[in-house]
């Protein structure tokens, strides 16, 4: 348990000072105490792909030798090779699974873990100002689009890196020159794949900060469902609702239309590549510059570094996606937590409950007061109701109490101190906070927050 939660405090850390590096090498620190599964994971990848072009050499060989120079003994062998490479290739992708698995199942859980807790200690002005859906879809969302990231595109990444390394080597090792013509299309596939990365960071961020608003919306009617039943505004909100969701489609179609554009342009330029490959080939063997298991073992190498290049474009387009969700995060680690601790220590005698307040003014934007110079006191056991209409700084006036906010001038004395030597965490604790359903006759009564000292 103790070590737990050293690694959770440590894993925090890591995660507070990731706002000020870019993107790629804040995705690499949080691979901080599951490097080694990471790597483990990848180097069995590695030996997965070596497995299956073991498998094709093995057939390459079958061919050459029992079927072209009926070497009818070799049979045995070729069989327990290719069973051995079968075996090979089911070890180690079962390895890589469970340990990919495991590491990008570790990291979502600890970002959750961290991003749940820092929200918890943001200041009351940052939730004032945010809409419930952009944390809400921040910490489910963005962070699973961190999770496909380790799980499927650096695994993928390797994947496809691995196949086309050791199959173009194992077509250069057969002849070099047909080697060469098996890549010709890499540069095309490589620059189509730039172009839409950034087509779809851009239109991602985009989708991605409409779905805050359709999860801020769909929250504040379900959380305020009684309050739109009594006014008889549930048509306004559907049509609220439908206009924000109805944005939300046509961003998300767009987005999916730009992903839909790449596949057949690069099934194009890939199967123009592997019609080349295969003419080219064929009349090698044709004119016995290759054998004909030269050719069957080229045949399915091909594919596996075709099939790569196509792959590889598709997943750097979909890193584009994982970049926009780690900065949306490091946007909310950005923010300081609240010091609740600042202030002189708790006072070991208990609260009177004596508040006055002194010529106070606040402003939540400079140069445009809530309140201006208000001055009253209350003795305990006061009852004090404030009046007056929306907007007019009720909320903003009981809300200096437990500091959610702090006044710019004027004095507020809690026993005849002042409110802000008070700690953030003393006052909360010594505050009652009683939420009540609002009349729905009334506006003038600010009845819906009542506090006690």
């Amino acid at each position: 348990m103790l070590k737990k939660k050293a690694n959770y405090k440590n894993y925090r850390s890591t995660l507070m000072n990731l706002a000020g590096i870019s993107a790629i090498k804040g995705l690499w620190k949080l691979l901080i105490g599951y490097r080694t599964t990471f790597f483990t994971s990848i180097i069995s990848m590695g030996g997965m792909v070596a497995s299956v072009t073991a498998g094709l050499f093995v057939i390459r060989l079958f061919i050459n030798k029992v079927i072209v120079d009926k070497m009818w003994s070799l049979i045995p062998v070729f069989v327990l090779s290719f069973i051995g490479a079968a075996m090979l290739r089911a070890l180690f992708s079962f390895i890589s699974g469970k340990t990919s698995a495991k590491t990008s199942e570790s990291i979502t859980r600890d970002i959750r873990n961290n991003l749940y807790d820092h929200i918890q200690r943001q200041a009351f002005a940052y939730h004032d100002k945010t809409q419930t859906g952009e944390p809400i879809q921040r910490a489910t969302s963005d962070v699973d689009a961190i999770r496909k990231f380790y799980t499927e595109q650096i695994m993928g990444i390797s994947r496809i890196s691995f196949l086309f390394l050791i199959n173009f080597f194992s077509i250069f090792w057969i002849h070099k020159q047909l080697a060469l013509y098996s890549i010709m299309a890499v540069p095309i596939i490589v620059i189509l794949s730039r172009y839409f990365f950034k087509i779809i960071s851009k239109n991602y961020k985009i989708y991605q900060q409409q779905g805050d608003k359709l999860s801020s919306v769909l929250q504040e009617n379900l959380s305020g469902i009684r309050i739109v039943k009594a006014f008889a505004r549930q048509e306004f909100e559907k049509k609220k609702f439908d206009r924000v969701n109805r944005e939300y489609y046509k961003r998300g179609k767009k987005l999916i239309t730009t992903h839909s554009l790449y596949w057949p342009i690069s099934y194009i330029i890939c199967g123009l590549q592997m019609i080349a490959g295969y003419w080219i080939a064929g009349n090698m063997a044709y004119n016995n510059i290759i054998s004909i298991g030269d050719f069957v073992a080229f045949s399915s190498m091909i594919n596996f570094i075709i099939w790569p290049m196509q792959q590889l474009g598709r997943l750097i387009s979909q890193l584009s996606i994982s970049v926009v969700s780690y900065n949306r995060i490091i946007e909310i680690i950005k923010n300081d937590q609240e010091d609740l601790n600042v202030g002189i220590e708790d006072p070991k005698k208990k609260l009177r409950g004596e508040v006055v307040f002194k010529n106070v003014s606040f402003a939540y934007k400079k140069g445009i007061p809530v309140l201006k110079d208000i001055s009253f006191s209350s003795k305990r056991g006061d009852k004090i109701a404030l009046l007056g209409g929306p907007g007019s700084g009720k909320t903003s006036l009981v809300n200096l109490l437990p500091r959610f906010y702090d006044y710019q001038k004027g004095e507020v004395l809690l026993d005849g101190r002042p409110l802000n030597r008070y700690s953030r965490h003393f006052l909360r604790k010594n505050i009652g906070i009683v939420q009540q359903e609002p009349f729905l006759f009334s506006t003038s009564i600010k009845e819906n927050l009542i506090y006690g000292i």
